[in-house]
C-alpha cells in the first residue's frame, strides 16, 4: 500500500482532511511566517514537522508564490501519496488540476530513476478531495462522519494574520465565517470580533468582481440573505 500523507496546515480544510483520512501521516511545513507560527502552536505531537524559511518570498495578499510544489516536493521525499486541502473557491494556480497533473507527471518522471529517489513505491498521485467541494460543503460532510465542532475550534485556525486570535476580517477568516454560519455553527468561531454585514456584502462584491467560483458566491450570498 502507498504511503500517504495529508500536507497538514491546522486549517480548516487540511483539519477536516485528517478526520476523513485518519491513516495519512501528517506533514506540517515550517515557513517562518507569521501565521504558520500560530498555526504551529495548535499542532499535536504526532504531526511531522519540516522547516523550510519562505517568508522572504511572502506577497503583500500572503501568497507565497509556487508553494505548494515546495511542499510537495518534499512531501514525495517519503510519501508517494500527498493529500493537498485544495476547494472549488481556491484561485491560486497550485491548487487547481493542471498544476495536480503537472507535479504528478513531474514526480513520476523523476521517479523513473528508481536508485536516485528516497523510496519506490509509485506512481506518485496528488491527491485533492475536497477540489470540488466549498467549504461550508467540507464542514457538512465533517460533521456527518461524526467529526466534532469543539475539536475544530481547540486544534484548527484558518487566518492570515499572526495574531493569538482568528482576526474575523481578512479573506481566510470570513471563507471560514460562510461556512460555520451556513452549518449553524457560528458559537465554535475563535474569532476576536465577528464580520458585520457591511463587510460580508463587502466580502461579497469583492468576490463577485474578481470573478470567483459561482458555488463560493452562492454560499456568500446564503450566509447573508438565508438563501
Amino acid at each position: 500500500m502507498a504511503k500517504s500523507v495529508i500536507l497538514y496546515s491546522g486549517g480548516m480544510d487540511s483539519f477536516c482532511l485528517s478526520r476523513l483520512y485518519p491513516s495519512a501521516d501528517l506533514l506540517f511545513i515550517n515557513t517562518g511566517t507569521k501565521d504558520n507560527l500560530q498555526e504551529a502552536k495548535l499542532l499535536p505531537d504526532y504531526v511531522k514537522q519540516i522547516s523550510l524559511p519562505l517568508s522572504d518570498w511572502e506577497l503583500e495578499n500572503k501568497i507565497i508564490p509556487f508553494r505548494n510544489a515546495f511542499f510537495i516536493l518534499i512531501a514525495a521525499q517519503r510519501y508517494s501519496k500527498i493529500y493537498l486541502g485544495a476547494t472549488i473557491g481556491d484561485t491560486t494556480k497550485d491548487k487547481d488540476y493542471i498544476f495536480k497533473g503537472m507535479m504528478e507527471g513531474l514526480l513520476n518522471y523523476f521517479g523513473l530513476d528508481i536508485n536516485k529517489n528516497g523510496h519506490s513505491e509509485r506512481p506518485f498521485e496528488v491527491c485533492m478531495p475536497f477540489k470540488g467541494m466549498t467549504k461550508t460543503k467540507i464542514l457538512e460532510t465533517y460533521l456527518k462522519a461524526g467529526g466534532r465542532m469543539e475539536d475544530m475550534m481547540n486544534n484548527s485556525r484558518s487566518c492570515y494574520k499572526g495574531d493569538e486570535k482568528e482576526c474575523g476580517k481578512c479573506r481566510s477568516c470570513l471563507r471560514k465565517y460562510v461556512a460555520f454560519r451556513n452549518c449553524g455553527m457560528t458559537e465554535y468561531l475563535n474569532f476576536q470580533e465577528l464580520p458585520n454585514s457591511v463587510e460580508l456584502q463587502d466580502f461579497l462584491k469583492e468576490s463577485i468582481a474578481k470573478g470567483r467560483h459561482l458555488e463560493e458566491i452562492k454560499e456568500i450570498r446564503k450566509c447573508i440573505y438565508g438563501r
